[in-house]
């Protein structure tokens, strides 16, 4: 897919690097690199606040964007490049020895949060794709799930991240009565539209893998979390907000039991900050409201808001449902904090940050209800949203990620352009 050799282009220098690491352990013998890996985790690589603990579990990484060695997953997501060494020695050891590979993963997990510690309110245990067995494989899963126990007691909530094709009824099963009192199973359904997802997101995730996903956890007696992206990259900020939508009304009437959303920010090797770095003063993208600036790869604030008051005003019987990601909404406020300083709209942008954390922290939407009609008078408000009349709405998403697509095949293979972006018409075809 085209989509695919954008993303590999991109991820090239890690693949690189990736390539350079594994070559080196995998020469290593087992133990000593398990002694390595072990001394090497002196680093705290967790999250807490008052509500939730993050756990970000030392594997092999995400199969689906680590594909033997080439590095092309979700074009959204790094959540790679920062370790690019730790996942190398960790796949490396896997390879040569399973069984050290499964206690390097639990012995990752007891360095950053204890032994037989007391859990907090909520637990989330972040791998990438914690129920594959590529990543979390049988003996790492046994080791982590069923050779005693993660805390003292069950935490009250306990979060686990996978993907949803990731997600059956048998593995599930596994884990029914150990981990939690309430268990909440995490995917990324990211967008409703399925060729969305797989043909520019490069999910890699049907429709069906979804619904099936939230059957099998209601079936099993846990709770599905289905995560969905405010910003896509490539779309501007109208398009996105569309989507959201309609991605949230399609996981509400599908059964979600809670809607994970998340405002993306531009970081790393993401698409998002590939159209920032190469893009952002771009007059073609410029026009399309795909590329603005400093403001590129990131959703406007007003975006964010108008997405989570849409919400709370035409969607109060399913505002229960949604949840703002934890990974995801810290950074992106505090981007746009620091986005907006010595702006002169610093002000009005602040009081509706302000807003959003106390929505999330105490679900007090009252704030956010006393700000609209501030928000709505606002000079800055009004300008945003004729640009957002301005620009196409979802019917022109083809016609815009065509634009995108050309010009982004312009740029990485000057020579034969045309080529690529005839690859990326014949797919888009297909586009329903």
């Amino acid at each position: 897919m085209f989509i695919e050799e954008v993303i590999s282009r991109i991820w090239q220098p890690v693949t690189n690097r990736y390539k350079e690491c594994y070559d080196e352990a995998v020469r290593c013998n087992p133990e000593e690199l398990y002694n390595n890996i072990v001394s090497d985790m002196n680093k705290k690589n967790n999250t807490t606040d008052k509500w939730i603990n993050i756990t970000i579990l030392e594997t092999s990484g995400c199969p689906h964007c680590n594909r033997n060695g080439i590095f092309l997953g979700c074009s959204f997501c790094d959540y790679f490049s920062r370790n690019i060494a730790g996942y190398a020695k960790m796949a490396a050891l896997n390879k040569i020895d399973s069984n050290l590979y499964a206690k390097a993963v639990r012995r990752k997990f007891e360095q950053q949060r204890g032994v037989l510690v007391d859990p907090g309110v909520s637990e989330l245990i972040s791998g990438h794709d914690c129920l594959n067995p590529e990543e979390l494989t049988d003996e790492a899963f046994d080791e982590m799930f069923n050779q005693g126990n993660l805390f003292n007691r069950k935490a009250m909530f306990f979060y686990l991240e996978t993907r949803a094709s990731s997600i059956n009824e048998k593995k599930l099963a596994k884990l029914k009565g150990k981990i939690g009192r309430k268990v909440v199973i995490e995917f990324g359904a990211e967008v409703a539209n399925e060729w969305i997802r797989n043909h520019w997101l490069n999910k890699g995730i049907t429709d069906e893998n979804i619904y099936s996903a939230i059957e099998n956890i209601r079936r099993i007696g846990f709770f599905s979390n289905a995560n969905i992206l405010i910003g896509i990259p490539g779309m501007n900020g109208r398009q996105s907000l569309e989507l959201f939508k309609d991605t949230f009304d399609i996981l509400d009437t599908a059964g979600a039991d809670y809607i994970l959303c998340s405002p993306l920010i531009r970081q790393g090797y993401t698409m998002q900050n590939y159209l920032f770095q190469e893009f952002r003063d771009n007059p073609t993208l410029i026009e399309t409201g795909v590329t603005r600036g400093n403001s590129t790869g990131l959703p406007e604030i007003f975006t964010v808001f108008d997405a989570i008051f849409w919400v709370i005003s035409e969607r109060s019987e399913s505002l229960k449902k949604l949840i703002l990601g934890p990974v995801f909404f810290p950074p992106y406020l505090n981007f746009i904090q620091n986005l907006y300083k010595g702006d002169p709209n610093e002000i009005i942008v602040n009081k509706v940050l302000l807003a959003i954390e106390k929505f999330n922290e105490q679900r007090d939407y009252s704030e956010l209800i006393k700000i609209r009609k501030e928000v709505l008078d606002s000079s800055y408000y009004n300008e945003y949203k004729r640009r957002m009349e301005n620009l196409q709405g979802k019917e022109g998403i083809q016609e815009t990620f065509s634009t995108v697509a050309e010009e982004i095949s312009k740029k990485m293979w000057p020579e034969q352009w045309r080529t690529k972006f005839e690859i990326f018409k014949s797919e888009l075809l297909e586009y329903k």
